[in-house]
């Protein structure tokens, strides 16, 4: 790999870097499917990263450190702060490690069975009428004489208000928990020090909040994702902290990637517009959709793995401890699985894209993700076929994991 690649790879991960991240990755995969940057192994290649995820055993997820102690990575990071910042980094990765993102082996199992409870493909299927009702609700709230940002009214919001239907959380309450997350998602895992305090301060706040909702839901059970953890703490299968931290975990990931999904999605449709037309003609199409722009548009760019022992990736060798850096955008973009891998096409055979992750760690909410694209994709095609960009360029948020836009501007054709 050449050394102006390896620069640009250290500018994308300190989150400085504002080029097009799949000419980037293009160019690394091509240097080949695994590489070594700085202490970190880097994996593009499709069937390397399935693989990665797949051995969970030997690739943990959560890239924390043996028995709770903080990763190579994550020190590192920690070295090159204040000890105030010290403090509050190592207590936001308090927060977060008794989650099923951040847990392994036996652990792992115990927290996700808990959570998977409420994402049942039963459960799922019922809340699909819930998901077109607040869809319909968000789109009757569009005046078609005017241009619209399509991310804040709709894209943004129609995850939330599934996710906080989901969890309990009352709808009047959806600002201040926006505003929460808004703080927790800027945090980069302490790589921009100026956003760990408040990120800090949210989860201490959110927390707090939840305290409130317990009370009310240990008093009045309801069908939710609190009372469903509470469950398992009353039966001794989480602790009152693992509660907390997983409800506050599925409230961020259970809404910024679907958001970015819808968001993403839509414009790639718009800027290859036989796909959207293909769309309005048979909105059947969505699912088939879905997938395509998952792989397309990664809302989750890359993961994180560590290696539990030495092992190799695809003939490299891989000391215990290294952080291996998994670049789902770049696999999905992979010619040797992809056929014309930078277009699009809804109706893709076969698409085995990787956007939700793959193995014992792929994402617990996934089918109602797709759930929400689907009715979202094929309800936009239906009610607004002449829906075109307006206005500037559209722009990406500063976040290189999480690809989502800023704004999408649009207008219906024929409109001011």
């Amino acid at each position: 790999m050449s050394t102006s690649t390896l620069s640009e790879l250290s500018e994308f991960f300190a989150f400085r870097w504002e080029g097009d991240p799949y000419e980037l990755y293009r160019r690394v995969r091509e240097a080949g499917p695994v590489q070594r940057h700085g202490e970190s192994v880097v994996v593009c290649g499709h069937a390397d990263v399935k693989e990665t995820y797949r051995n969970a055993e030997l690739f943990a997820s959560g890239d924390d450190g043996v028995d709770g102690r903080p990763s190579p990575r994550q020190q590192r990071i920690l070295d090159r702060l204040s000890p105030a910042d010290q403090l509050s980094l190592r207590e936001i990765f308090g927060y977060e490690r008794p989650t099923p993102v951040r847990s392994n082996g036996d652990e792992h199992r115990r927290l996700r069975g808990a959570v998977q409870r409420t994402f049942t493909a039963r459960r799922v299927a019922a809340m699909r009428e819930k998901v077109q009702e607040l869809t319909d609700e968000l789109l009757d709230s569009v005046d078609p004489d005017e241009p619209f940002d399509l991310v804040e009214v709709f894209a943004y919001r129609l995850p939330v208000l599934v996710i906080l239907d989901i969890m309990g959380v009352p709808r009047e309450d959806e600002l201040p928990v926006r505003g929460w997350a808004a703080a927790i998602g800027a945090n980069r895992g302490g790589v921009l020090p100026e956003a760990i305090e408040p990120a800090c301060d949210a989860f201490r706040q959110f927390r707090a909040y939840l305290d409130g909702l317990i009370e009310r839901y240990e008093a009045e059970p309801s069908d939710n994702l609190l009372s469903t953890l509470l469950d398992a703490q009353h039966e001794g299968r989480l602790t009152a902290d693992e509660v907390s931290s997983n409800v506050i975990n599925v409230l961020f990931a259970g809404h910024e990637t679907t958001s970015n999904l819808i968001g993403n999605g839509t414009l790639a449709m718009l800027r290859q517009h036989d796909q959207w037309e293909r769309l309005c003609a048979d909105p059947g199409l969505a699912p088939s959709a879905v997938e395509e722009l998952l792989r397309f548009e990664s809302p989750v760019q890359y993961g994180q793995r560590r290696a539990t022992e030495d092992t190799e990736i695809a003939g490299m060798p891989v000391a215990a401890d290294t952080t291996v850096i998994t670049m789902i955008a770049a696999a999905n973009r992979d010619p040797e699985r992809f056929e014309n891998p930078d277009r699009v096409d809804i109706g893709r055979p076969d698409n085995d894209q990787l956007g939700f992750g793959f193995g014992p760690h792929r994402c617990l909410g996934a089918m109602l993700a797709k759930v929400e694209g689907e009715v979202a994709f094929s309800t936009l095609a239906t009610r607004f076929p002449s829906i075109e960009l307006a206005g500037p360029e559209p722009r990406w948020r500063p976040n290189r994991r999480l690809r989502g836009l800023v704004a999408l501007p649009v207008r219906l054709r024929g409109r001011k």
